[in-house]
C-alpha cells in the first residue's frame, strides 16, 4: 500500500501527501538527493520501501517518490510515479503550479494516492 508521496525539485519539497502519522519528506530527499540521474528505483527503508522516478521535465531535474509498506506494492507505486509525473508534465505551464504549487500538486498526489488503492 502506498503510504507517503512527495515531489521535490533537488532538495525543495514541491508537494507531499502522507495517509499516515509519520513524516517521512526529509527522510525522502536524502534518498532523492544521491542520484540526480534521469530513472526509476527503489530503495530500502527499514522495513518499508522508497518508489523513486526521477524525470527531466522542462529543462528540469523533478523527482516524484512513494513509500509503500510491502514489496507486493512496487508496481502499484511505480505506476503513481508515471501518473504523478505525467500530471505535472501536463500541467508544467498551468498558472497554478507558479502561484499556488505547493497545494495543487499536493492535491493531486493525495487524488493519484487514494485512487491507486
Amino acid at each position: 500500500m502506498l503510504i507517503f508521496g512527495i515531489v521535490t525539485r533537488g532538495s525543495n519539497i514541491l508537494g507531499e501527501y502522507g495517509t499516515t502519522h509519520e513524516e517521512f519528506g526529509s527522510e525522502l530527499v536524502t534518498i532523492i538527493v544521491r542520484n540526480n540521474s534521469p530513472g526509476t528505483r527503489l530503495v530500502p527503508m527499514g522495513d518499508r520501501q522508497c518508489a523513486v522516478m526521477n524525470k527531466i521535465i522542462n529543462g528540469e531535474l523533478i523527482s516524484f517518490a512513494a513509500v509503500i509498506d510491502s514489496s507486493e506494492a512496487r508496481d502499484i507505486s511505480f505506476n503513481f510515479l508515471d501518473s504523478l509525473a505525467s500530471f505535472f508534465e501536463k500541467e508544467a505551464s498551468n498558472p497554478k503550479m507558479k502561484s499556488e504549487m505547493n497545494s495543487f500538486i499536493s492535491r493531486q498526489t493525495k487524488i493519484l494516492m487514494v485512487h491507486s488503492r
